[in-house]
């Protein structure tokens, strides 16, 4: 079973180009597929399909309309130009040369970022012209504490802080495994980490 990829997407230019964009998605059947749909790729019969996805999307599936539109959010900025949004997920790996492809064709801005904490990654990036005009890659929960700051604090730290007081750990051993936060973010997770074991001890 493969490990599911989160993916956000914010594709910004010329309403025209927005627009043309969003409505190729809408008006795409329901079983065919939105990267090969919008960027004119197909597999071909004799083509190992795996093969084919990870070449021209990066991820091993396609996805489809209602996949995207789900989440999908449109935005006419009012100025000559509009915004598309949308969160979606594929297996392992986000869809990376997809972006790249899409940004060249429409002439578009696309800032992404695709995370899965199961092969510890998280990557931000923005598109232009083909070209990854801006790209980071860190480990999952560096990208959580950078980017997602309130899921960091309020979701992620307390499963962590839960397993790192079970598995009885020191307050070095957790300075060593925060080493991207500030020091005063460092001290309050201390804190809250010493606040947990004392309860638990109390309990």
């Amino acid at each position: 079973m493969a490990n599911y990829c989160g993916n956000y997407a914010s594709i910004t230019g010329d309403i025209e180009s927005v627009k043309r964009i969003f409505s190729i998605v809408e008006l795409a059947g329901d079983d065919e597929g939105i990267f090969g749909l919008l960027i004119n790729v197909q597999c071909c019969a004799d083509e190992d399909r795996w093969s084919f996805n990870l070449n021209n999307f990066g991820c091993r599936s396609d996805i489809d309309k209602s996949e995207f539109l789900e989440n999908a959010t449109f935005v006419d900025n009012e100025d000559g130009t509009a915004e598309l949004s949308t969160t979606f997920t594929t297996p392992w790996s986000p869809p990376l040369p997809f972006y790249a492809s899409l940004s060249a064709i429409y002439d578009v801005r696309v800032e992404v970022e695709g995370e899965e904490g199961g092969n510890d990654f998280f990557f931000v990036g923005v598109a232009i012209d083909g070209s990854w005009v801006e790209e980071n890659d860190l480990t999952y929960p560096e990208g959580v504490y950078r980017y997602q700051p309130d899921y960091f604090w309020d979701g992620y730290l307390e499963s962590d802080i839960e397993w790192m007081v079970e598995e009885e750990w020191t307050e070095e051993q957790l300075r060593e495994k925060y080493p991207y936060v500030t020091e005063k973010d460092l001290e309050e997770i201390i804190k809250l980490f010493n606040s947990y074991k004392t309860e638990l001890n109390e309990n």
